[in-house]
């Protein structure tokens, strides 16, 4: 059984807008492709789940390895960080006494819909040290909480400790897309808060186009990265972030070819492949061994990957963030994606059935 770290390989910008409303204003921690879900921010982000996707009755898709961008808004703001604030009177956490915790979301503050961080920034900011009424979201419930800003020493107004995230961008690797409507599943893991571990709330969000720039090879204890960015081309839109996985919708491909899909029960130890794109001559297959596969009552970690093939080794090391939802093969039937490279030993990581990315298809 392997106990090692892994962490998640979504290579992703941290437009992760995130905003201290201690310091009242917005902190852009943007950095380039590959850095914020993936150097000291993306890290962080250990993508684990413990929530079991459903069957599927789908049997042919269009198999993926193409590289896809995102842009992400959330639903509400989602709280990162519960702070302090320095006050004449000593420190203090408004967030913390109105019982708001990390990975929490904040839909409302006084009866205001919030569309973005600023926004929140401003109401708190003008409340005079009055309560602040907010609607907050935890693990499906809605409550009422009241925050009560405190005015801070250093001059800078009233402010409520919080860090809070409205939006992330990056890219990740498609695994399969449907062949009749052109809704595909990419990632095999959600797109999480570094902080909380939660998932970010879906609000809205769009398909771009991406471009590689180069890649930083994996070494044990550092994952590697594909470096890239967005090209700012939108070819589609997200429609759903969850635990098995990014989902969206864009344009089929001219003359698909489908693969058939396999059932976990026919997932089997020995050879397989992987496809995934390091470059502008699109996707090639790489040669892999399936260590280890586990019972169906995991999460996205279903089964244990070891890149053997040399030219994927030469390359990048073995598994680097950006990699994330690369489909693999066994005996020409798509079984699965590529979700997390283990920290220790880049040439190692998990993958996920693809009867799970399935399951997790919105309706």
């Amino acid at each position: 059984m392997i106990r090692k770290t892994a962490k998640g390989i979504l290579s992703f910008l941290t437009v992760l807008y995130f905003v201290f409303l201690a310091l009242m204003g917005v902190s852009d921690a943007a950095t380039s492709l590959g850095k914020g879900d993936l150097s000291e921010a993306a890290a962080r982000l250990c993508f684990s789940f413990g929530e079991e996707c459903g069957a599927s009755s789908v049997s042919r898709v269009i198999c993926g390895g193409e590289l896809f961008g995102v842009r992400m808004h959330t639903r509400g703001l989602l709280v990162s960080t519960v702070a302090q604030v320095e006050t004449e009177a000593g420190t203090l956490s408004p967030g913390e006494k109105a019982g708001i915790r990390k990975g929490d979301v904040i839909l409302e503050a006084d009866g205001v819909k919030l569309q973005g961080a600023m926004d929140l920034v401003k109401i708190v900011s003008r409340s005079g040290g009055s309560p602040v009424k907010l609607l907050v979201e935890r693990d499906g419930k809605t409550e009422n909480r009241l925050l009560r800003p405190a005015l801070s020493s250093d001059g800078g107004g009233y402010k409520a400790g919080l860090w809070v995230r409205d939006g992330a961008a990056g890219i990740g690797t498609v695994t399969f897309r449907l062949p009749e409507n052109g809704t595909f599943a990419g990632l095999g893991h959600a797109v999480c808060d570094g902080e909380s571990g939660k998932a970010f709330p879906l609000g809205s969000g769009a398909v771009c186009r991406t471009a590689i720039e180069g890649i930083t090879k994996g070494e044990n204890g550092s994952p590697g990265e594909l470096r890239g960015r967005l090209t700012g081309e939108d070819t589609g839109t997200v429609l759903a972030n969850t635990p098995c996985g990014i989902y969206g919708r864009e344009a089929l491909p001219e003359n698909p070819n489908t693969v058939e899909i396999a059932h976990r029960g026919e997932v089997k130890t020995g050879k397989a492949t992987l496809l995934c794109t390091l470059n502008d001559k699109g996707k090639q297959e790489y040669e892999i061994e399936i260590e280890e596969i586990f019972g169906k009552d995991r999460d996205t970690k279903n089964f244990v990957i070891r890149v053997t093939d040399p030219a994927l080794l030469t390359q990048t090391g073995g598994i680097v963030q950006g990699m994330s939802g690369s489909p693999i093969l066994q005996s020409g039937k798509l079984i699965g994606a590529v979700t997390h490279v283990l920290v220790g030993d880049p040439t190692r990581g998990y993958g996920i059935f693809i009867e799970n990315m399935l399951s997790g298809l919105p309706e």
